[in-house]
């Protein structure tokens, strides 16, 4: 009997569908393996790299450049411009938080100030770098990212960019790191249930060959394809519904590819936290939105909105407050803008709009309406109240501008309502009528 069942047509199409499903299930898992972890790999880079450029940003703003200065009792302190930094952890403690990096300012090659402690609790001051990240950056005066870098017994993701004074010289670098078997539990959750999904879709597949083989080849085939483009991070592409709506196993592996689609998709694209775009999905998207304005004179618009006053509500009410104070804002942006654009969260407590096919006028009344539905906002955590408030910035895109212009032009206005009273919204317009206004003679500036 068994015999005769494995030399019939049943158990041939038996045996190569599960000889050949399982081979699709391995290309299929190890390719979406390699993409995930590239993916995620990518974001962590993406991440660092911001962190590197909000850190050189800051010390930018302030005068004057790095150096060493040597103490009477030959211990050495760091100044910017007049400025004794050497014990100003303030900054470098709020990105460290923010990033869930550790954060480090190096003279020469050697820590100077940094996030990263000892088993004592000790800050790891006066600690180098390897010899490659000094050639590289220190010596070599250019950034670079590293999967590798062994600090302590740990290895971590590193960023690191040179600091370069006026006149051109290296004082030291800049340096942020994330904690690799951190980022490694999070790939390794996200792909041991696609595994668990694909063992159990090809046994589920091979088991209908044995009916409908040459229909079931074709429709492999068909999902070969989808898979492919999936792995290869196509999450346009789309299966026949009459595939989809199968009662079948085939039906079945159709719709976990589509939910194995859309996690990937969710995981690549979104923000765990709040559920809007990430970082990654914001700059590829603005990026298109911008070629489109160029090549088709579309309008867009352009803001970059803040949580005021953020880091008060996690030093008064704990990360967990804060976290709900993101979700629970996060969850009016998405309310307003409806099918109009886009929102991601950039980083932090900071968010991207991006209004396509849209005017300033238009994109002005929404966001008029946001920031009103944010100050009548009320959350409650553990008996009290929380009562956010938001700052914004809001340009129209210009054809020419890319994508990095127009978030510089939002970020400006932004720090322009930060600057002046916070809880508002600011144009080109009503900053130019506000400076102009105190401009004018009687006015309460001049």
């Amino acid at each position: 009997m068994k015999n005769t069942f494995w030399k019939g047509l049943r158990g041939q199409f038996f045996a190569v569908g599960l000889i050949s499903v399982a081979l699709l299930a391995v290309s299929v898992v190890v390719t979406c393996v390699f993409v995930i972890r590239t993916a995620m790999y990518g974001q962590v880079r993406v991440e660092l790299e911001g962190c590197v450029e909000y850190l050189q940003n800051y010390y930018n703003g302030m005068e004057g450049d790095f150096k060493l200065v040597v103490n009477e009792d030959r211990s050495g302190s760091i100044y910017k411009g007049d400025k004794d930094i050497t014990n100003d952890y303030t900054l470098l403690d709020i990105f460290s938080e923010s990033f869930d990096a550790d954060v480090s300012i190096f003279c020469t090659n050697v820590r100077a100030l940094t996030t990263f402690r000892d088993e004592n609790g000790e800050r790891m001051i006066n600690t180098g770098t390897s010899a490659i990240v000094s050639g590289d950056v220190y010596e070599g005066g250019h950034d670079a990212f590293y999967s590798n870098v062994l600090i302590g017994e740990d290895k971590y993701f590193a960023y690191y960019r040179p600091i370069l004074n006026s006149d051109g010289s290296v004082f030291g670098m800049y340096g942020v790191c994330r904690n690799a078997a951190n980022v490694n539990r999070g790939v390794n959750r996200t792909i041991l249930p696609i595994i668990l999904l694909f063992a159990v879709a090809s046994v589920l597949i091979a088991l209908a060959t044995g009916a409908e083989a040459g229909k079931t080849v074709k429709m492999l085939n068909v999902l070969n394809r989808f898979m492919e483009k999936v792995a290869k991070s196509d999450f346009e592409v789309d299966l026949p519904e009459k595939m989809i709506s199968s009662d079948d196993e085939i039906g079945v592996l159709a719709r976990t590819g589509k939910q194995m689609q859309n996690s990937i998709r969710k995981l690549v694209n979104y923000d765990a936290l709040t559920e809007v775009h990430n970082r990654r999905y914001a700059v590829n998207e603005l990026r298109e939105v911008c070629r489109s304005a160029e090549e088709e004179g579309t309008e867009f618009c352009v803001a970059i909105g803040d949580i005021d006053f953020f880091k008060k509500v996690n030093d008064t009410y704990g990360h967990d407050a804060g976290d709900i104070v993101l979700k629970e804002v996060a969850a009016v942006f998405r309310r307003r803008m409806g099918g109009q654009g886009f929102i991601a969260r950039w980083g932090g407590e900071e968010f991207l709009f991006v209004f396509t096919n849209c005017s300033l006028e238009q994109a002005l009344s929404v966001l008029t309406e946001v920031i009103d539905d944010i100050r009548s906002l009320e959350i409650e955590y553990e008996g009290q109240i929380i009562s956010p408030r938001v700052s914004m910035g809001l340009v129209q895109g210009e054809r020419g501008d890319n994508e990095e212009q127009c978030v510089k032009k939002a970020d400006d206005l932004l720090y322009y309502a930060k600057e002046h009273g916070r809880n508002r919204l600011v144009t080109n317009d009503i900053m130019e009528s506000e400076v102009n206004a105190s401009d004018e003679p009687g006015s309460a500036d001049s």
